[in-house]
């Protein structure tokens, strides 16, 4: 499911991108004894969605999600599908977009330990594999810059 919401999200990112980056961060939200909870962020420098179509983009099918995709070239209908399944994982999902400067979409999910497993412990020093990871996704535009 998070690799279904993540290919809705950064397909969209790289769609609307022409010129700039794609980034995508995870980050360690929260941690209790039965696991943890984390916190993913794309973020792109593309074109940004303009706020009168913002809160409809993550709306249920038969309501305004269908209208504000057709609006946005498709790209609504998957965030509609992206935030039921961040919903069904017991997860939130929210965006913050500036008309042609880019957008940031996040979403929490937990996830639970196996019974009789610990949380592996990462020392100070940041790793590949630590918290606060990231992955840029680069655009070239057409001037080649």
């Amino acid at each position: 499911r998070v690799r279904q919401v993540l290919d809705q999200l950064l397909g969209n990112a790289l769609r609307f991108t022409e010129q700039g980056e794609v980034v995508l961060k995870v980050q360690l939200s929260r941690e209790t004894s039965q696991g943890v909870s984390l916190h993913f962020t794309v973020h792109d420098t593309g074109s940004g969605i303009p706020n009168e179509q913002q809160n409809s983009l993550f709306a249920p099918f038969g309501q305004e999600g269908v209208a504000a995709s057709r609006r946005h070239r498709n790209g609504g209908l998957g965030l509609s599908l992206a935030s039921r399944l961040v919903r069904v994982m017991d997860g939130t999902m929210w965006m913050q977009s500036i008309p042609g400067q880019g957008s940031n979409f996040h979403f929490t999910c937990p996830f639970g330990l196996p019974a009789g497993e610990e949380l592996p412990r990462y020392g100070t020093r940041e790793t590949p594999a630590a918290p606060h990871a990231a992955v840029r996704l680069r655009t070239i535009g057409a001037s080649g810059a």
